[in-house]
């Protein structure tokens, strides 16, 4: 190991590390933490085989720390992973946050994503940007869709390649894969809608059905909660169980 003030512990922690002299202050700890590190700087990699990327690579700034967390890393740098394989699968990816048991290990080239709770953002193959995804796999069939925000169990669980979805409360948005512009804030809130765009649904069940309607706005509980088709598009329902039932809105 060369490069002033590291801290190398553990069987070829930091074992590629080649900087010379100045600034480099890599700390790994554990078994082949860090190990094909070249010439980054700045990272700190705890536990068996955290941060410990591809032959000839270097990166810097990250953080890993738990079994396999940052295990693919190449050049991404200033990533925070905390928990077993967290964002084990990175590679180029850079200013992400993960934090929990394979949360983020299916994000390889996204920036800036958040994730945390046990397996968000951990099905697809996570190449889109600005994503947040918190609660026990939400956002966990994500790959390119981008700056989405997902907040609760299972919170956007269907989506893949959509953007500027807001889905908050458990299972929000669930079944939702290809809506796009949609806000769901309540329980199961726009679970069921699919290809559906510009709704904005507030309150638990709130367009919960299996509806096929844009443009609308539900404001209650159970609201507008019935299987619509698009002749109700631009419906406007605020109430509890206000036009529940409603299907064509004609």
């Amino acid at each position: 190991v060369n490069g002033d003030y590291s801290t190398a512990i553990g069987h070829e922690a930091h074992y590629s590390q080649n900087g010379t002299s100045g600034l480099v202050a890599n700390t790994g700890v554990g078994y082949r933490a860090g190990y094909h590190n070249t010439s980054g700087i700045k990272n700190t990699y705890i536990g068996y085989h955290s941060g410990f990327g591809a032959s000839g690579n270097a990166n810097g700034s990250n953080t890993g720390v738990g079994y396999r967390s940052l295990f693919a890393v190449t050049t991404g740098g200033s990533n925070t992973a905390l928990g077993e394989s967290a964002g084990s699968s990175i590679t180029t990816a850079s200013g992400s946050v993960i934090i929990g048991m394979d949360t983020g290990n299916t994000i390889t080239t996204g920036n800036m994503n958040i994730a945390i709770g046990h397996d968000a953002m951990s099905g697809g193959t996570v190449t889109g940007d600005n994503n947040i995804a918190i609660g026990r796999s939400s956002g966990d069939a994500l790959t390119s869709g981008k700056e989405n925000v997902f907040i609760g169990g299972n919170a956007g669980g269907a989506v893949t390649t959509t953007t500027r979805l807001v889905y908050i409360g458990h299972e929000a948005g669930a079944a939702n894969a290809n809506g796009l512009g949609n806000t769901g804030v309540g329980w199961k809130a726009l679970k069921q809608y699919d290809l559906e765009h510009t709704n904005t649904a507030i309150g638990a069940e709130a367009m919960s059905g299996a509806g096929a309607s844009n443009s609308c706005v539900a404001i209650g509980n159970e609201t507008l909660a019935g299987s619509t088709t698009s002749d109700a598009d631009g419906t406007v329902a605020i109430g509890f169980k206000a036009a529940k039932a409603i299907t064509s809105g004609i």
